[in-house]
């Protein structure tokens, strides 16, 4: 056992720890863990309680500073151990603690214990293991009491500081309702004092408004009777003129066509009359010749007499008549007056049939005239062809009224054409027909084209399904007049059933092997060989309805198969098919499209220029630039049609392939993996798949219908690069700015018609018209005004500036000044348009002036009917009313029918004669009248029948004070009780 160390070496050591420990963990040794700040406390035996304290606040501090130890100060203390050991090197000497299992030195000797009462800041005490972990545990206790007072402290601030918050939100809650009800019970009051006033104000305003419109009423009608009055009485004395002129008109063309026929009849009779006096002259030498043979024969007879009396002389004169036989000569008759008699005869005859002609002109001039008119188009056709030209009767029509509608010709319609009139025609129209360097005629060629080819896509499918139906009218036929008996004949049935059903759905060859096994597999499970007996006994009509439906059927059925990737042989993927080929079909048309406007403008630039600045020089060349300019708006025209078809095609093909989509997804859903499916479930899906599949094939075949027209087309746009090469047009437009259709209208955006300038003229805007966008605009939405004014100039117009209905037809112009020129007379340059079209008759069908010509309509319009029969058709929305009750109400409800209901009213009044009345008033009673109010309620109020209200139980709020302990021994508890009453909550 070692002892302490000597003072001296303790008092060295010492600075050597101050700076590198915590004041508490200074001097830190193995067996002097916990030292007492004055250890004469432990050395006394009277002070105990004191000691015990300042232990247990010794044990505290060093704790606190052991927590804030770092891993410096544990290596240190770790250090001094090893240090204290190295002090004592006889460990033998040392006792285990049976607590721990340490090594702990033995107490000191008495040796040692007075050493250090020599020098007291040695002097110290030892404890055992036991009493240390007494202490640690008392020490952690107490640590876990103060954080439990700690803890508790702080819940019951937090709790009394939420009970001071939420009774402070509750009173702010309180008051707010309060002030809310009362800011409401203002607003009521001030809402019902304005809405009086308004009430009243406008009451008076109207009953002075009603009064004034009752006024304006009695006002606009008696002036709508005079105005109704004054029309009717216009449009009597219109109807009464029309009608004057209606028969006028027709006594005249009476006249004109008994005059015609009269000149006719009269000519036949002059040429008659020729006839008969060549006749007559022949008559008169054949008489003479007739005289000279009768001389002769006389002479002969003469001679032969004077030979037979001579060779014969004893003949008697009977015996010779076999040789030369009597003769009996001819009567000489009148030849003049015979002649003249026949000749009254003729024209009396003549008469009468021209009498009898007249009286049937109206039946026999139409066909008359189409039978002239059809030798006419004959005509020219062929001496077209015998010049290398070869043109259809259409075109040869069409140009026939073009060239008798030009007034330059000096064409009369109102007379009958003469022959050289009908020489003039078809030199004229010849001359026309072969000048292929014109515009002119590739424009006509192009509308008689389209109209001729183009059909709508509803007549063009209705045509291709009566083709269909016509080829297989055979098929047909030979299935449903079929009287099969044996069972080679009923196989044989059976087989052509499957060709229909191939041949009418299109869905792969009847002479492909795969394909027919797989839609005799498809039809076997619908209708099986076996039931053929039940079909061959049906109607032809049923037989015929029921191939159609097994048609579709096993059209549904084999799509589905495809759709499964079980079948589908020879089936093409039309919606994969369309969807390519209608983006393919599209390009071309719009590259086309964007090509003709681009030539329209330049055309329409150049044109314009000209006629600002105009040059003697170029006049033909002016004229060859208009009708190149008609041939570029008409292509455009007829592509934009085109183009409108495809667009419709394109969302045809989309919405059919998400109803296609869908109906195989909802059968998939319903066969799923089943074997076995109700007819009625699966068949309409099958039906609308056929449908849809056929709308397909029907959607393919406009796309290759449109697209032919389209390549079509381009053989009418030649003539623009020899006419106008890009050298010509590039020195035509030196200084000119090239516009389109979109900067032409940008350019009048913002500038409209003021419509109180025109009082007398209606004006159409986008913004006060509805259904604008529909109006029909004449002249194909050209400016009217320009057209008439400039030649034929094509300008498009600008609705925004104001659409001008006149005479129930709609206007544009290009500008607002246009505008205002054509208001002022719009007639006369209605006609001056008119007149522009008769010359160029390419112009009826690009401005649309159908309506005004109805000779040169479109084929597309007349060939449904005659052209004779079209009439505008006038239309118009109208509505009738009738009131529910016109006469007031008759019925009596005091009526009786029964007998003795009367004879019982009849016994009461009897009965009443005999009584008498009596009445008392009282006081109170007297003057008393009855008395009514009533109370109109305000048209804006609420009622509220909701209440928002709350209770609140008051929390408990207990807090124990005293449990930290004091300097008495016993510990004093206070519980404080700090919970808030039920009325304060």
């Amino acid at each position: 056992m070692s002892s302490a160390p000597e003072p001296p070496n303790i008092k060295k050591e010492a600075p050597k720890e101050k700076d590198s420990r915590i004041p508490g963990l200074r001097g830190v040794r193995t067996t002097t863990l916990f030292r007492a700040v004055n250890p004469e406390l432990f050395i006394k035996p009277n002070k105990p309680v004191m000691a015990f304290g300042l232990i247990t606040i010794t044990l505290c501090v060093a704790y606190i500073g052991y927590l804030h130890a770092t891993q410096e100060n544990k290596k240190d203390l770790y250090e001094a151990v090893d240090s204290e050991g190295a002090r004592n090197p006889d460990l033998s000497s040392f006792v285990c603690c049976a607590v721990c299992s340490k090594i702990i030195p033995p107490p000191p000797t008495p040796a040692t214990f007075e050493r250090i009462r020599e020098y007291k800041p040695y002097k110290t005490r030892y404890y055992t293991h036991r009493d240390i972990l007494v202490v640690i545990k008392k020490k952690r206790e107490m640590q876990r009491h103060l954080e439990d007072e700690l803890k508790r402290e702080s819940e019951a601030a937090e709790q009394r500081m939420a009970h001071k918050l939420q009774r402070i939100l509750m009173e702010c809650a309180l008051e707010k309702m309060h002030a809310v009800a009362d800011a409401r019970k203002q607003e009521r009051q001030t809402a019902s004092q304005a809405m009086a006033t308004l009430k009243k104000k406008y009451t008076e305003q109207l009953l002075e408004a009603g009064v004034l419109a009752n006024k304006i009423h009695q006002k606009n009608l008696d002036q709508l009777k005079k105005e109704k009055h004054y029309e009717m009485s216009v449009a009597l004395d219109i109807t009464q003129k029309e009608k004057q002129e209606e028969a006028e008109k027709q006594l005249k063309e009476a006249e004109i066509t008994h005059q015609a026929i009269y000149g006719e009849v009269t000519t036949s009779l002059r040429e008659t009359e020729a006839q008969v006096q060549t006749l007559t002259q022949q008559l008169e030498s054949m008489t003479a010749w007739k005289d000279n043979l009768e001389a002769e024969i006389e002479e002969t007879r003469q001679s032969f007499q004077n030979y037979i009396d001579i060779t014969f002389p004893k003949l008697t004169p009977g015996q010779a008549d076999f040789i030369l036989p009597f003769r009996k000569r001819f009567e000489h008759r009148e030849i003049k007056n015979e002649a003249t008699d026949n000749d009254k005869e003729h024209k009396d005859r003549t008469d009468v049939r021209f009498t009898a002609s007249a009286d049937q002109h109206f039946q026999m001039s139409h066909s008359q005239a189409e039978s002239v008119i059809k030798n006419i188009i004959r005509e020219i056709g062929q001496e077209c062809a015998m010049k290398g030209q070869t043109v259809s009767e259409i075109l040869v029509a069409f140009m026939v009224k073009a060239v008798v509608l030009d007034p330059r010709n000096e064409f009369n319609v109102d007379r009958t054409l003469t022959k050289n009139d009908v020489q003039k025609l078809i030199k004229l129209c010849v001359g026309r027909l072969l000048d292929t360097a014109n515009p002119s005629l590739d424009t006509i060629k192009m509308q008689v084209y389209f109209d001729m080819n183009y059909t709508d896509r509803v007549e063009l499918l209705n045509e291709q399904h009566r083709i269909l139906e016509a080829r297989l009218a055979p098929v047909s036929r030979e299935i449903t007049d079929n009287r099969a008996r044996t069972r080679e004949e009923l196989e044989s049935i059976y087989r052509k059933i499957v060709s229909y059903v191939l041949l009418r759905s299109g869905l792969g060859s009847p002479t492909d092997i795969k394909v027919v096994r797989e839609a005799t597999a498809a039809l076997q499970s619908v209708f099986p060989q076996t039931e053929l007996g039940v079909f061959l006994s049906l109607s032809k009509k049923d037989k015929e309805r029921q191939l159609k439906e097994l048609t579709m059927i096993v059209t549904g059925i084999r799509l589905f198969n495809k759709d499964c990737g079980k079948g589908g042989e020879g089936i093409d993927d039309l919606p994969a098919i369309l969807n390519e080929a209608i983006p393919a079909a599209t390009q071309p048309i719009d590259t086309e499209l964007r090509a003709s406007q681009d030539l329209a403008y330049r055309y329409t630039a150049v044109l314009e220029m000209k006629h600002e600045r105009p040059q003697r020089n170029i006049e033909s060349r002016l004229s060859m630039l208009k009708e190149a300019l008609f041939n570029v708006r008409q292509h455009e025209a007829f592509l934009c049609i085109i183009l409108s078809d495809v667009i419709t095609c394109a969302q045809e093909v989309e919405m059919m392939d998400k109803q296609f989509a869908a109906q195989i997804e909802q059968l998939k859903n319903t066969v799923k993996a089943k074997t076995a499916v109700p007819t009625s479930q699966v068949f309409p899906i099958f039906l609308a798949l056929s449908n849809l599949w056929t709308s397909f094939q029907d959607e393919i075949l406009l796309l290759s219908f449109l697209t032919n027209l389209t390549v079509s087309l381009q053989q009418f746009l030649g003539i623009h690069a020899q006419l106008f090469p890009d050298d010509v047009m590039e020195s035509l437009l030196e200084g000119v700015t090239v516009k389109n259709d979109e900067q032409r209208i940008k350019e009048t955006m913002g500038i409209k018609v003021n419509v109180s300038d025109f009082k007398e003229q209606e004006w159409l805007f986008p913004e006060t018209t509805s259904n604008f966008d529909q109006l029909l605009i004449q002249y194909r939405g050209f400016c009217a005004h320009t057209l008439a004014e400039k030649d034929g100039l094509l300008l498009p117009g600008n609705p925004a500036v104001g659409i001008l209905k006149h005479k129930e037809k709609y206007y544009t112009f290009s500008s607002k000044e246009s505008a205002y020129v054509f208001a002022q007379n719009p007639d006369t340059f209605i006609q001056l348009i008119g007149e522009k079209a008769k010359e160029c008759a390419e112009l009826i069908q690009l401005l649309e002036l159908h309506h005004q010509f109805e000779s040169l309509a479109p084929y597309s319009q007349v060939r449904s009917g005659d052209k004779r029969s079209m009439k505008p058709i006038t239309k118009c929305d109208s509505s009738t009313q009738t009131d529910t009750h016109i006469l007031p109400p008759t019925i009596v409800k005091s009526y009786e029918w029964n007998e003795w209901e009367l004879r019982r009213k009849a016994i009461k009044l009897a009965n009443l004669r005999r009584k008498l009345t009596h009445s008392v008033q009282t006081n109170l009673s007297h003057m008393r009248r009855d008395n009514s109010t009533q109370v109109y309620l305000l048209k804006d109020f609420g009622t509220q029948t909701r209440l928002d209200n709350s209770s609140n139980v008051p929390r408990p709020q207990i807090f124990l004070a005293g449990l930290r302990g004091g300097s008495t021994p016993t510990t004093c508890m206070v519980k404080v009780n700090l919970t808030r009453a039920v009325d304060e909550t």
